[in-house]
């Protein structure tokens, strides 16, 4: 905790222990064995060993982000959109700000771009939803949040909103994100997939 306050950041000491009982109790385990198909990680037994050891807050982070980054890797889409949302809902939004784009990028690149089950189109789109309401001007959020309107159907609420993140990147003169909205919304207009 002083490391933290020396620091200026409120969670430097938990993330230096998390990555640390995670490298050991789990990544150890798993990660010399991603390419391995046949491969299940026994998650019974680390969530067992690590919350014995740690409680269960610790175990709820270790083995939440470490099934994410498993499923995502692997790219075993149904379990890592399980997994990822998972995590997000019963971790919350962080208030680090990478963290934060993070959670963004990974809402687009693995339920947006892999999921058409409108149930998780929703929780992501809750999810991302947050994300915009703490940060209002980050156009890449709300360019995630129309397209996963979008995809859930809601197509006058998506151009709505991806207009919304057109104005916001022209304004910063962000040239190339501008232009990528502007031919997002013609494909939204037109009724086409734009995953």
């Amino acid at each position: 905790i002083e490391v933290d306050s020396l620091m200026h950041s409120p969670i430097l000491s938990v993330s230096a222990f998390d990555f640390i009982v995670r490298k050991e109790e789990v990544d150890s385990r798993i990660l010399p064995k991603i390419k391995d198909k046949a491969f299940e990680p026994q998650w019974a037994s680390y969530t067992k060993a690590i919350e014995r050891k740690y409680g269960k807050d610790v175990m709820q982070r270790i083995i939440l982000r470490s099934k994410s980054y498993w499923y995502l890797v692997r790219e075993e889409w149904p379990m890592a959109i399980k997994s990822l949302l998972e995590e997000i809902e019963v971790l919350g939004i962080p208030i680090a700000p990478l963290k934060q784009n993070e959670i963004n990028t990974n809402i687009y690149k693995v339920v947006f771009q892999n999921s058409s089950d409108k149930k998780e189109l929703e929780r992501g789109a809750k999810i991302v939803e947050q994300l915009v309401h703490k940060n209002p001007n980050r156009y890449h959020y709300i360019d995630t949040y129309a397209s996963l309107l979008y995809k859930m159907g809601k197509i006058e609420n998506a151009i709505e909103w991806e207009k919304n993140a057109l104005k916001i990147a022209s304004e910063l003169k962000e040239k190339k994100s501008a232009g990528f909205y502007e031919n997002v919304i013609i494909k939204m207009k037109k009724g086409v997939a734009i995953w």
